[in-house]
């Protein structure tokens, strides 16, 4: 087997050497930044490596404890060389890692780890101290990137939401009217519709910027009412049946008891168990069938979504949770969605006490979502 690297020979430990030889010929054959102090803080033992990150050999007098030309804790305040990390090991304390914001004898400035340990002369007396270096810029420079992603992503969609926001009163208040002013059934139904479903609207917009914070989605407030299974799965219904129309598809109900009484939030529920079904729509072909169980027992409402569409690779499963994440559904298909589906299917449930699981059997074999939630109703304890 050949590697584009060159294997390590090993390196015999050297014998006979003073303490000090002994902990430069260490250093010497160190991978990673090192370098060694003696008890007055002048850099008396150091490798290429740390060469490297200084800019250049240290300074007798500038690089005394350190070797860079200047120290910051990460917040920007000054470090005198006696308050180094090297120096406070000197003393014979033994201190975690810290991160230091260093100016390099080159004029760059870099995100670095000390890990600082005292050094003990033959005779046992702190004689100095021994420094191993971590550059940690790039992670501190990928990190602040996202972070700045994350803000500019937040206030977009803090943005989108009011504008979106606009338009939904005089929706609603049009609605509202046509169903007061019309004597016709059908047109009244039609505005039933629309006046629900800007509703639904409405709150889906502030999910959206709920699972946009920073630190991600949290369980979203609810309103509990008494309701039963029926209320709650012909909402869910309604909110996907337009997609599946327009694919094909047929939704078949396996429900035998909607009379069950439920004390939830109706509307949470049916916008999880909706969420789910737009899922399945969306990673299912045209004219696919797509299933929606619901069962009570002891408490608990089980309610499953099952597709035969895409499915889902193995080591996708531990993400499909996460808000913004989003998998192709084919081969040159846009993927749908905004990937806020899942995460608020999660939401909803764990504010219910809940939780909810999916499971797939790997690509092209479908998935199901599975709620469990401890909200049906006692048989003896009638609604109301």
């Amino acid at each position: 087997m050949t590697t584009d690297y060159e294997q390590p020979s090993p390196c015999p430990w050297p014998t006979g050497l003073p303490w000090t030889a002994a902990y430069d010929w260490a250093i010497g054959h160190m991978p990673c930044p090192a370098f060694r102090c003696d008890a007055q803080g002048a850099v008396v033992g150091h490798n290429a490596a740390a060469e490297r990150i200084w800019g250049g050999p240290p300074s007798p007098v500038a690089g005394l404890w350190s070797g860079f030309a200047a120290l910051r804790r990460p917040d920007g305040t000054p470090v005198a060389p006696s308050d180094s990390p090297a120096a406070v090991a000197a003393s014979g304390a033994l201190l975690f890692p810290e991160e230091m914001l260093v100016k390099s004898l080159d004029g760059q400035s870099r995100h670095v780890v000390f890990h600082a340990r005292p050094l003990l002369d033959g005779q046992g007396r702190p004689g100095g101290s021994l420094c191993v270096l971590t550059d940690v810029s790039e992670r501190r420079r990928l990190e602040d990137k996202a972070k700045a992603a994350e803000e500019d992503r937040s206030v977009f969609l803090s943005m989108l939401g009011h504008e979106l926001r606009n338009p939904l009163a005089p929706i609603m208040s049009a609605a509202t009217a046509m169903r007061a002013l019309s004597a016709d059934p059908s047109i009244s139904r039609m505005a039933e519709v629309v006046e629900r479903q800007a509703h639904q609207l409405s709150r889906f917009i502030a999910d959206l910027l709920h699972a946009a914070r920073l630190d991600g989605p949290a369980a979203v407030p609810i309103a509990q009412r008494d309701t039963d299974v029926g209320e709650v799965l012909d909402r869910a219904v309604d909110i996907a049946s337009a997609s599946m129309r327009a694919r094909g598809q047929s939704l078949c109900v396996d429900a035998a008891n909607r009379s069950v009484g439920l004390r939830c939030d109706p509307e949470r529920i049916a916008q999880a168990l909706g969420n789910a079904l737009l899922n399945a729509s969306d990673y299912s072909p045209a004219g696919a069938s797509i299933g929606l169980r619901a069962s009570v027992g002891g408490g608990l409402l089980e309610a499953s979504v099952s597709d035969e569409g895409m499915g889902i690779e193995p080591g996708h499963l531990g993400e499909i949770f996460e808000p913004f994440k989003r998998f192709a559904a084919a081969p040159n298909k846009p993927t749908p969605g905004a990937g806020l589906g899942l995460s608020i299917a999660k939401s909803v449930a764990e504010a219910h006490g809940g939780a909810v699981f999916v499971r797939s059997a790997g690509p092209g074999l479908g998935t199901t979502v599975t709620f469990a939630l401890p909200i049906a109703r006692p048989s003896h304890c009638p609604r109301g």
